[in-house]
């Protein structure tokens, strides 16, 4: 997060580095930031003539160059944005190997758009080199969990309604924690509720639930002990053209983070230390904690049992696969009996 803070804070103050490559997973704000960058140079007229974009797989050296020794029409400085350039380009090469000799009227922005250099490469460690030499590298990351819940929860507002934090963090059990996900999602919400306050009924109503998201319902009904809210779950996954593969892996995934949270609580490792070493976001192994206090190892050890016996019976050709998770569900339900 701190390296995109340090391009927030260039475009801010105006005062910009030659060179910039911005990359990482976050879309959302990997866009946000490229659109401020270009508002900045252009005051708002993205008709500017000082502004470049290029496909980075289509410009030409020749060219390239060119544009960098243009004087700037209306901007102090030119904005040449080139995207998901390969570093075989000679452009590239030419930045790993000349970037000093880039007039300093120039804002050259490599953007990783759906693309990223490989790390691994020799001449991506020159090429760093050489960028952080004569501007910045700013990885975007996506957000942390906090960070995630006060962006929910701000955006709610700015589309005049609210949402409490417990409300906010049920969100992001249901939906898909990318910012393009959730922008539309929080849209969706402020539209519906115009004014009120969010309730996690709306979120029932109206966001598009991850099949992981579904899943959990029916593992929660599973630990519940109710076969006709279970089966019901069951059906609404169905509803939704789940695959049966991708429903059993979803529980097998979920009874297996049950059980390794079940061992590292029973060594008193502290629940932030979990979360980062199963590289599962906190609230989630808080839910899990909470529903854990009901559950035994050996009734966790039973359902890892029967979720391994089901992942094997399941790649075989012949499988039954719609039969054989009906199976699975019925056997987990026997969970409190540790029962086969």
């Amino acid at each position: 997060m701190a390296a995109f803070g340090t391009l927030a804070d260039d475009i801010k103050t105006g005062e910009f580095k030659k060179i910039y490559y911005v990359h990482g997973p976050e879309a959302y704000l990997k866009r946000f930031y490229i659109n401020e960058l270009k508002k900045k140079v252009s005051g708002d007229d993205l008709s500017c003539p000082d502004i470049f974009i290029f496909d980075g797989k289509e410009l030409d050296l020749r060219s390239f160059t060119d544009i960098t020794e243009m004087f700037p029409m209306m901007s102090e400085k030119k904005l040449i944005m080139i995207k998901d350039s390969p570093m075989s380009s000679p452009v590239v090469q030419y930045i790993k190997d000349s970037a000093a000799e880039i007039p300093d009227d120039n804002i050259v922005v490599l953007y990783g758009e759906t693309e990223s250099f490989d790390e691994r490469l020799k001449d991506f460690k020159a090429l760093k080199n050489s960028i952080e030499k004569n501007g910045m590298i700013c990885k975007i990351d996506k957000p942390d969990t906090t960070t995630l819940e006060r962006w929910i929860m701000q955006h709610t507002k700015k589309g005049g309604s609210e949402i409490d934090l417990s409300v906010a963090r049920y969100l992001l059990t249901q939906a898909p924690n990318d910012l393009d996900t959730l922008s539309t999602e929080v849209h969706k919400l402020s539209s519906y509720c115009q004014g009120r306050k969010v309730t996690k009924e709306d979120i029932d109503i109206l966001v598009c639930k991850t099949a992981e998201a579904r899943t959990f319902d029916l593992t929660d009904a599973i630990l519940d002990k109710n076969a006709k809210l279970a089966f019901e779950k069951l059906e609404d996954l169905y509803d939704a053209r789940t695959n049966e593969i991708i429903i059993m892996s979803a529980i097998f995934s979920t009874f297996g983070s049950m059980y390794k949270i079940k061992v590292l609580l029973s060594s008193g490792t502290p629940l932030d230390t979990i979360a980062k070493l199963l590289e599962m976001k906190d609230f989630m192994v808080k839910k899990y904690a909470q529903r854990l206090r009901n559950v035994s190892m050996k009734e966790l050890e039973y359902a890892v049992e029967v979720c391994a016996e089901a992942d094997i019976a399941s790649k075989s050709t012949s499988a039954d696969n719609k039969a054989l998770l009906a199976s699975l569900t019925a056997k987990l339900l026997g969970l409190q009996a540790g029962q086969k």
